[in-house]
């Protein structure tokens, strides 16, 4: 699966970004049945699978294209720092979201396919 992120570091606001705009997808989710909406992911990332339970982040394009983003934020030892992570979820991601079996761990699941 190609998955991108971005990573921003808080404090000292480097950031490592692969790609910063948003991938369109064909879908049938509503962006308003994802916006906000918890997830439990797994996305390859370069240094391996990246787990963890995420927001999801949605919007349709005046084309009726979709963009869905994993969004984290890991705190650090000092309440003003932290890594703010997005990831942003190509067509293959997209089609493999599904509502989470159990809804007491996220609304959704998304799995590499």
């Amino acid at each position: 699966m190609d998955f991108w992120s971005v990573r921003f570091r808080l404090a000292g606001m480097s950031t490592d970004d692969k790609q910063k705009k948003p991938i369109w997808t064909h879908s049938t989710w509503q962006p308003e049945e994802l916006q906000d909406k918890s997830v439990e992911f797994w996305i390859p990332t370069a240094e391996g699978t990246a787990h963890g339970i995420g927001t999801l982040w949605a919007r349709r394009n005046s084309e009726g294209l979709l963009a869905v983003e994993v969004v984290t934020d890991v705190v650090d030892q000092h309440p003003h720092e932290g890594i703010h992570t997005r990831y942003y979820i190509p067509q293959i991601g997209v089609d493999s979201l599904e509502r989470h079996p159990d809804p007491s761990v996220a609304a959704f699941r998304l799995a590499e396919a």
